[in-house]
């Protein structure tokens, strides 16, 4: 096969499998920036865990798109509480230390604003707590000395 054959016949196997871009509402993604920072490298020894996370976000911005409507002056308390209940695995699975973690988040979100319709304002207000979706995260971690290396995906459910 010729170079030039083989450079369109790559191209035309990129084309053919490249899936298509996915985009998120605003921009964000289900991962928690933070959420794993406390020996995020390290799978447990053999045994059961469990850890209870608490988050606290706060803004106040003057302005606010959701679903294609402007709220103006927007105030936002989000209270999250992350319920984990990891189990380390006795043995080996390609040399590396079995564990899964179940994560059940419950999430109070408090929202107030200014609306302004047809020449009146008001302050709005609106709160709601609810469950979150659940988190399961298998994974596998390898140590040497004082060096440990973690792989784990995690699937929203």
């Amino acid at each position: 096969m010729k170079p030039q054959s083989r450079t369109w016949s790559a191209l035309l196997v990129m084309a053919t499998v490249a899936a298509p871009a996915c985009a998120t509402e605003g921009g964000t993604g289900a991962y928690l920036l933070g959420s794993r920072d406390s020996m995020s490298g390290i799978v447990p020894p053999p045994g059961t865990y469990v850890s209870v996370d608490t988050i606290w976000l706060d803004a106040r911005v003057d302005s606010l798109s959701i679903g294609g409507v402007v709220l103006a002056n927007a105030h936002s308390d989000v209270f999250l509480t992350k319920f984990n209940l990891t189990r380390g695995f006795e043995g080996r699975v390609l040399g590396g230390r079995p564990a899964i973690t179940l994560t059940v988040p419950v999430v109070t979100g408090d929202l107030e604003f200014d609306s302004v319709l047809f020449g009146s304002s008001r302050r709005v207000k609106d709160s709601q707590t609810g469950l979150g979706d659940i988190i399961l995260t298998p994974g596998l971690g390898w140590d040497k000395g004082n060096r440990h290396i973690a792989f784990q995906t995690s699937f929203f459910l």
